[in-house]
């Protein structure tokens, strides 16, 4: 009898795990972490991103005020690929930016980005700070994760005296927004 049950709960460790073989990536963006800094002596601290999406343009305006994106992440100089995976389990926003992708339709996406001092989150981020998109058409989708992969970079000043984020090869480094879910 243990035996069966052994045997039933290896089947059913199979089982789930095709079943998370399954989630694909069901909308990829690529870009680079190009912000750049005011005039200063000093390099700033950090590279701060999120990502929105939105129904309704330009620039998600007329959904959400706003909050349909992820939560800002922070990034730090580094020598390795950085990734940060994000569930549910970062609440509202992600609920939010989940739901764009559950109606489906002509999506508008951004990468807000920004180069901090402080390695914090100004109140006005999503406003006022660079982005870069578009806009794609989507068949509804369920997501459940998404995945943001930075390339390794530093910062340099440029000329001029402002602080740009530079990856390896001397340009901005490459970033990788992954979407994953079921159609």
């Amino acid at each position: 009898m243990s035996r069966a049950l052994i045997v039933a709960a290896l089947a059913f460790v199979a089982m789930a795990s095709n079943g998370d073989a399954q989630q694909q990536p069901i909308f990829v963006y690529r870009d680079s972490g190009w912000a750049n800094s005011i005039v200063q002596p000093t390099p700033p601290a950090a590279l701060i991103m999120s990502t929105g999406v939105c129904t309704q343009g330009p620039n998600g305006n007329g959904f959400g005020a706003g909050m349909n994106n992820l939560n800002p992440l922070t990034f730090y100089p580094s020598g390795c690929v950085q990734t940060v995976t994000v569930t549910s389990a970062w609440g509202s926003t992600f609920d939010a930016f989940v739901s764009v992708f559950g109606q489906g339709g002509d999506i508008d996406y951004w990468g807000p980005e920004l180069l901090s001092n402080d390695g914090l989150v100004p109140s006005n981020f999503f406003q006022v700070n660079q982005a870069n998109g578009g806009t794609v058409k989507l068949k509804p989708a369920t997501v459940t994760s998404v995945e943001v992969v930075l390339a390794p970079f530093t910062f340099q000043q440029a000329s001029g005296g402002w602080w740009v984020a530079v990856g390896n090869d001397g340009n901005s480094p490459q970033m990788t927004i992954r979407v994953f879910g079921t159609h």
